[in-house]
């Protein structure tokens, strides 16, 4: 059994606990039981399975706040990134955008292209992310959860971010001038 971030925990009786913590004093800051406690000795309260676990998860609730708002900052950059990369392809594709249009292809399709090349960029990303965290897990110095909702919520929003951080390069594919094509 661990808490606090995976440090174990250790259950004695309480004489072996205060002869070991407090030479012998008649101090105890917890006491476990089996069964119910009708009427708790002076000076104490009870608390459920339910109580304890939440107190036990207190002191991660400030790591927890860190853990994410880096996953929110994380979130920004991959967005930012997958934008930078599909609008270089943009710039890159100028002309390439100017021909299709000269020949026909509606503004839509060119959006259409680039939102899919964003939805592959962002799930071919989130499968190297899944498997990342799948193979690093193990190795980490405090054990760490992957809850199975992350796998289904990661690629739904890796998807959004993308398609939201891709409509600058979507706006010029779409914008390109026809007659750039000739030029």
């Amino acid at each position: 059994m661990t808490y606090f971030a995976g440090q174990p925990a250790v259950f004695i009786s309480l004489h072996d606990a205060q002869t070991l913590a407090v030479d012998g004093q008649p101090l105890a800051t917890a006491i476990v039981v089996r069964g119910h406690v009708a009427t708790p000795p002076p000076g104490t309260h009870v608390q459920s399975n339910q109580d304890v676990f939440t107190d036990l998860r207190r002191p991660m609730k400030s790591a927890g706040g860190t853990i994410d708002m880096m996953r929110i900052l994380l979130w920004i950059v991959a967005g930012g990134i997958i934008g930078s990369i599909l609008y270089l392809q943009a710039i890159e594709r100028t002309r390439d955008f100017a021909v299709f249009k000269a020949t026909g292809v509606t503004g839509r399709a060119l959006a259409s292209g680039l939102a899919a090349q964003a939805i592959v960029l962002a799930l071919l990303a989130t499968a190297v992310a899944i498997l990342l965290s799948i193979a690093l897990a193990p190795i980490m110095p405090i054990r760490v959860e992957i809850p199975a909702s992350a796998f289904v919520l990661m690629p739904v929003v890796a998807i959004v971010i993308s398609v939201f951080a891709s409509l600058v390069g979507l706006r010029r594919a779409v914008g390109v001038d026809p007659a750039l094509a000739f030029g």
